[in-house]
């Protein structure tokens, strides 16, 4: 619970949202780029919720969990534009055009990100945080972080 509240508070709510965009969008735009096909890259604030939550659930009992945080949520947001891909491209999945396992496993395995990407990452974030210091107001990270202890209490 402490790591939810932690993680939940504004400064962290902004900080998380902006590197999950940036991440979520540069994985989409490596997989346009190899594909050539196209997909919208917005980021649904819900879902980018939703899915640290989840994230933050299956890892806030691990030991190193500062060590590694910041690699699961590179990870999970990585997973997401490509669960985002292929349901936008689902026909050239099904025909096998875009195979979906290598990504998957190049994610895991922290091969997808290269250089360039990270590099990419750097020049981009301090836009990021500033765009999401706008979105997410004291009101807005307070219902947000309820949200978040109200299911947590609901859970146990």
């Amino acid at each position: 619970m402490k790591i939810l509240k932690e993680e939940f508070s504004r400064h962290n709510i902004v900080n998380n949202l902006a590197k999950y965009e940036t991440y979520y969008q540069i994985s989409l735009g490596k997989m346009i780029s190899d594909t050539q096909l196209d997909v919208n890259a917005q980021v649904d604030i819900k879902s980018a919720l939703a899915s640290i939550y989840q994230m933050l659930k299956e890892i806030k009992d691990m030991p190193d969990l500062k060590r590694i945080y910041e690699m699961e949520l590179l990870k999970q947001a990585s997973m997401d534009a490509v669960q985002h891909f292929v349901n936008e491209n689902m026909d050239s999945v099904k025909s096998g055009k875009i195979q979906v396992e290598p990504i998957i496993n190049q994610i895991n395995d922290n091969e997808f990100f290269n250089q360039g990407m990270k590099d990419v990452v750097k020049s981009n974030l301090i836009t990021q945080m500033h765009k999401w210091n706008e979105i997410v107001t004291d009101e807005l990270a307070n219902s947000i972080s309820q949200e978040i202890l109200q299911m947590e209490a609901n859970r146990v």
